[in-house]
Parts: structure tokens; sequence; C-alpha cells
């Protein structure tokens, strides 16, 4: 007989997402442990558990241990989920994962018509972002 024993749950961004045995978890709560970022951004870049144990000198269990606990925290089934949810939360930065120029190379091996229907989104994003940023400094030249 299997339980479940976490779901999803949205939330607005300052509170979070996962449930566990009845209990709300916030943003800042999900990597209490520095070990677990650092762990998720691995697992982000390929690696598997035997190569970030040997990469941050702890044993495999520890690594699955880190894993299972961020899996759980995020209410994500498995380690690739966990690393899409920590991004898509804020948890952790793509720029924490790859560099510009690795991000370009990944874009470079997508179809054209892909690369031409992602780069309006990455204007508006890119404007949405600008636009945040002009507000923010007004409001500190206000006070």
């Amino acid at each position: 007989m299997t339980r479940i024993i976490a779901y999803v749950r949205v939330i607005p961004p300052t509170t979070i997402i996962a449930c566990f045995y009845g209990a709300l978890w916030k943003r800042e709560d999900i990597i209490c442990c520095p070990g677990v970022s650092e762990i998720l951004i691995l697992v982000g870049r390929g690696m598997a558990n035997q190569d970030i144990a040997k990469l941050l000198c702890m044993s495999i269990g520890n690594v699955k241990g880190f894993i299972h606990t961020a899996c759980v925290k995020l209410g994500m089934a498995n380690r690739q989920q966990a690393v899409i949810e920590a991004m898509r939360t804020g948890i952790l930065a793509p720029q924490e994962l790859y560099s510009i120029e690795e991000l370009a190379e990944l874009l470079s091996y997508m179809e054209i018509e892909t690369i031409e229907a992602v780069a309006p989104l990455l204007k508006q994003k890119l404007d949405e972002v600008q636009a945040q940023s002009q507000n923010l400094q007004l409001a500190s030249l206000e006070v």
C-alpha cells in the first residue's frame, strides 16, 4: 500500500509550495543547509551522485539524503524536477547552473523556429526587469 506524503500547493511567492505531513514550509526554509543548494546546482549540471560525493568529500548516502530532502520539501518526485522547481521558485538562479556562454550554446542547438519563438519572450522579460529596476531607483530617490 502506497501513501502520498507530499503534494504541491500554489501559494503566494513569499510562502511556498510544499506540504508534508500537514506542515507548510516557507521559501527560506526549503534550502536550510548550504549543502542542499550546492548539491542541487551540481545535479542541475548533470553530475551523478557518486561524482558529487567525490567532489564534496561526502558519502553517497549523504548526497542522496540531501537530494531526497530537497525533493520532499519542494514537493517533487525526482532530482531533475527538484532543480527545475528550485529555479522556478527563485531558490536557485539559472546563472548558478550555467554561464551566459553555456546558455547561449544550449540555445544554439535549438531549431531556428524555436529560437525565434524564445527571442520575444526573452525581450519581454528583459523589459519587465528593466522597468522594475527603474521603479526601484525612482522609489529610492523619493525616500
